[in-house]
Protein backbone atom coordinates (compact mmCIF):
# COMPACT_ATOMS: atom_id res chain seq x y z
CA UNK A 1 0.00 0.00 0.00
CA UNK A 2 1.56 3.06 -0.93
CA UNK A 3 1.33 6.27 1.66
CA UNK A 4 -0.51 9.30 0.86
CA UNK A 5 1.66 12.27 1.43
CA UNK A 6 0.88 14.55 4.28
CA UNK A 7 -0.69 18.13 4.07
CA UNK A 8 1.16 20.95 4.26
CA UNK A 9 0.16 23.72 6.80
CA UNK A 10 2.82 25.41 6.34
CA UNK A 11 1.95 26.86 2.88
CA UNK A 12 3.19 30.47 2.31
CA UNK A 13 6.43 30.23 4.81
CA UNK A 14 8.46 27.50 2.64
CA UNK A 15 10.49 29.27 -0.70
CA UNK A 16 8.50 27.54 -3.07
CA UNK A 17 4.79 29.15 -2.03
CA UNK A 18 4.69 33.20 -3.38
CA UNK A 19 1.60 34.76 -2.00
CA UNK A 20 0.31 37.39 -4.73
CA UNK A 21 0.73 41.10 -3.04
CA UNK A 22 -2.73 42.64 -3.09
CA UNK A 23 -4.02 46.23 -2.05
CA UNK A 24 -5.52 46.73 1.14
CA UNK A 25 -8.72 48.17 -0.73
CA UNK A 26 -9.92 47.58 -3.81
CA UNK A 27 -10.24 51.54 -5.75
CA UNK A 28 -11.94 52.21 -9.34
CA UNK A 29 -12.47 49.42 -11.66
CA UNK A 30 -10.90 46.62 -9.13
CA UNK A 31 -14.22 46.70 -6.80
CA UNK A 32 -16.32 43.86 -7.27
CA UNK A 33 -18.99 44.42 -4.97
CA UNK A 34 -22.90 45.45 -6.38
CA UNK A 35 -23.01 48.53 -4.04
CA UNK A 36 -20.35 51.02 -2.35
CA UNK A 37 -21.09 54.17 0.31
CA UNK A 38 -20.18 56.91 -0.94
CA UNK A 39 -19.16 60.22 1.00
CA UNK A 40 -18.07 63.66 0.18
CA UNK A 41 -18.65 67.32 0.20
CA UNK A 42 -20.06 67.22 -3.44
CA UNK A 43 -22.27 63.90 -3.16
CA UNK A 44 -25.05 62.99 -1.28
CA UNK A 45 -24.13 60.23 1.26
CA UNK A 46 -25.44 56.79 0.98
CA UNK A 47 -25.11 53.50 -0.69
CA UNK A 48 -25.03 53.91 -4.45
CA UNK A 49 -24.47 50.97 -7.33
CA UNK A 50 -21.12 50.31 -8.07
CA UNK A 51 -21.20 51.58 -11.57
CA UNK A 52 -23.43 54.94 -10.61
CA UNK A 53 -20.74 55.92 -8.13
CA UNK A 54 -18.00 55.29 -10.52
CA UNK A 55 -19.47 57.39 -13.29
CA UNK A 56 -20.43 59.66 -10.46
CA UNK A 57 -16.61 60.25 -9.59
CA UNK A 58 -15.85 60.19 -13.17
CA UNK A 59 -18.05 63.23 -13.47
CA UNK A 60 -16.79 65.17 -10.62
CA UNK A 61 -12.52 64.48 -11.76
CA UNK A 62 -12.17 62.78 -8.87
CA UNK A 63 -8.69 60.76 -9.37
CA UNK A 64 -7.62 59.11 -5.79
CA UNK A 65 -4.60 59.98 -3.71
CA UNK A 66 -2.19 58.13 -1.50
CA UNK A 67 -3.53 55.12 0.24
CA UNK A 68 -7.36 55.60 0.96
CA UNK A 69 -9.33 53.99 3.46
Amino acid sequence: MQQRPKPNFNRGKGPNFRREQQQEHRTNRMIRVPEVRLVGDNVEVGVYRTEDAQRMADDQGFRPRGNLP
